[in-house]
């Protein structure tokens, strides 16, 4: 009897052990998510897309990507590939993505405002539509997610003429002559004022925030005996679209103590 009691017991215990698993598996196969395609180590997009008007070129300003798409770094970046699409009537937002490549550049041989790419257009015409797609490539041929911008050409002001700097303790004051003659339609907002350093190029960012309204302006943040750079640009509005005047010719001043 006490034999065939302890034959009975190992027939149970596995069966019990068995319900156990079912119990806790089957629950859970009815709760299957949405199946997530896997990301590859392609490069990501590049970042901040903008395309901006300054006076008869159109400017694209990109930040690399430092990662693929599966979120590893990105360290075999060769490659920026542009495709560019022109339309006579503005920016055709019902066209397909451009598909013919413009230019393909080195990211390292371009101008750069620290991590932020500047790529120039200058065959553009006032009227048209201008529509661009960024893709970056590695070193081994893959390619990555695009960026892409649009941008019309529109009329722009005429650059500040005469600009002047003249060099004083720790400030320089700049003067020059406006002519804010503009196509119908267009309000003159101001000009805005950049420095630049030695040979560095000039950023991306004014020396103020507000625009100046008249023909002059005091830098009083430089140090004395440091040559500087300046340049201006002068802006202007039309239904909410801004467009900048080309830059007007870059003077040179180094503040001294009197």
């Amino acid at each position: 009897m006490k034999m065939r009691l302890l034959r009975r017991a190992r027939h149970v215990v596995p069966l019990q052990i068995l319900l156990l698993i079912l119990l806790v598996v089957l629950p859970a196969c009815g709760k299957k998510g949405p199946v997530r395609p896997l990301l590859k180590a392609e490069p990501a997009a590049p970042g901040r897309p903008e395309a901006r008007q300054i006076g008869g070129s159109i400017l694209l300003y990109v930040d690399l990507p430092e990662r693929n798409l599966d979120g590893t770094p990105l360290t075999d970046l060769s490659e920026l590939r542009i495709f560019r699409r022109e339309t006579a009537d503005g920016v055709c937002a019902e066209c397909d993505e451009p598909t013919q490549l413009w230019r393909s550049i080195d990211p390292l041989a371009v101008s750069r405002d620290g991590q932020r790419l500047i790529i120039r257009d200058d065959d553009v015409r006032p009227g048209y539509g201008y529509r661009y797609r960024l893709v970056p490539v590695t070193s081994r041929g893959l390619t990555g997610a695009a960026a892409s911008l649009a941008r019309q050409m529109h009329p722009f002001p005429p650059a500040p003429q005469g600009l002047t700097a003249t060099g004083y303790d720790r400030l320089v004051r700049l003067q020059w002559t406006l002519d804010p003659e503009l196509a119908p339609g267009w309000t003159f907002l101001g000009c805005q004022v950049y420095r630049s350093s030695g040979d560095a190029p000039f950023g991306l960012t004014p020396l103020s925030s507000r625009l100046v309204q008249g023909g002059k302006y005091e830098d009083l943040g430089p140090l004395n005996g440091i040559l500087y750079r300046y340049q201006l640009r002068c802006l202007a509005e039309q239904n909410g679209t801004i467009v900048d005047s080309s830059p007007s010719a870059v003077v040179t001043a180094t503040p001294q103590a009197e």
